[in-house]
């Protein structure tokens, strides 16, 4: 078991020898992710927990799976306010030739096929788990439960409608005036 997570894996070699890998990456290392949350000094120490197992089933499928779990900040779009968003994944892939379409068959529904074009081509794992933690992002972050700061707003919107309500002038007032 390797407790360093390498940037480039022979998936060849490691399914082979059924390795598996545990540890931990730091969110800063992860460029393409950095920009899409919200990064300062305190999480830049925030670290990405991967558990992956390499080998090879019992149909001759070799395979990658584990968990990528992390928690990163982003940014309430309601409220504009920091927000904790965790990421858990549990992933499943099984290595495919490029082509070949018999294997991409077998594996529907147990794996997610990863094409490469042949065994000695190295499996890049850093770009893996940075594709998957963005994929996992949400298109509009929020929080699940309604915003403190928002309900807040909407309370004082309330409140300047009904003052409004109650000032409303009726625009026919100019003419009584005009009239007397």
């Amino acid at each position: 078991m390797l407790n360093r997570i390498p940037k480039d894996v022979d998936y060849y070699r490691f399914t082979d020898a059924r390795k598996s890998i545990q540890g931990d990456i730091l969110l800063k290392h992860c460029h393409r992710l950095v920009d899409s949350i919200f990064l300062d000094e305190e999480s830049e120490c925030q670290s990405i927990s991967v558990n992956l197992d390499f080998g090879i089933d019992e149909f001759g499928h070799r395979f990658m799976s584990g968990k990528i779990s992390t928690n990163v900040n982003l940014e309430c779009q309601r409220c504009m306010q920091l927000m904790v968003f965790p990421i858990n994944l549990e992933v499943a892939i099984a290595f495919i030739r490029e082509g070949d379409e018999e294997a991409e068959d077998a594996i529907n529904g147990i794996y997610e096929p990863y094409f490469i074009n042949d065994k000695t081509e190295p499996f890049t794992l850093f770009e893996y788990i940075e594709d998957e933690l963005l994929l996992a992002l949400p298109l509009i972050a929020k929080h699940e439960e309604a915003c403190l700061n928002l309900s807040n707003y909407n309370d004082k919107i309330e409140e300047g409608f009904e003052q409004q309500m109650e000032e409303k002038v009726s625009p026919f007032d100019v003419l009584k005036q005009l009239k007397q």
